[in-house]
């Protein structure tokens, strides 16, 4: 996983795609911009790879998203939604609560973002 940057953008294209061996399963469950999506497409359908994939350039994932082409065996999608349980929602909400405390008694703080990170965070 990686976060958006000018740097990461398309970090993964047709060179990198080819140095992968035939048969490899490619898993991008981070951000869509980190590969080239028409060159990872291109190695889907020539059947040299396979790809499971929760991230795409359009989301949601068009109904008539060639990702959809029930041709393409070798491709395994779903969405993008990790995470999203019930417990997971009240740990977050619980750990923003207990921030705000610490903040309030001036204690020092244990998930602090400071503006020199902004630009590096996903």
């Amino acid at each position: 996983h990686a976060p958006v940057l000018p740097e990461t953008r398309r970090l993964i294209g047709a060179r990198e795609l080819a140095l992968l061996r035939p048969g490899t399963l490619f898993i991008n469950t981070a951000r869509a911009e980190l590969v080239d999506e028409a060159v990872l497409l291109a190695e889907i359908r020539s059947g040299r790879i396979e790809a499971a994939l929760d991230v795409f350039d359009n989301e949601p994932l068009p109904p008539d998203s060639p990702f959809r082409d029930p041709e393409l065996a070798n491709v395994t999608i779903s969405p993008h939604a990790a995470g999203h349980t019930e417990e997971a929602h009240f740990a977050q909400g619980q750990a923003m609560v207990d921030e705000i405390g610490r903040l309030l008694r001036r204690e020092p703080l244990q998930h602090e973002v400071s503006r020199a990170m902004l630009d590096r965070m996903a």
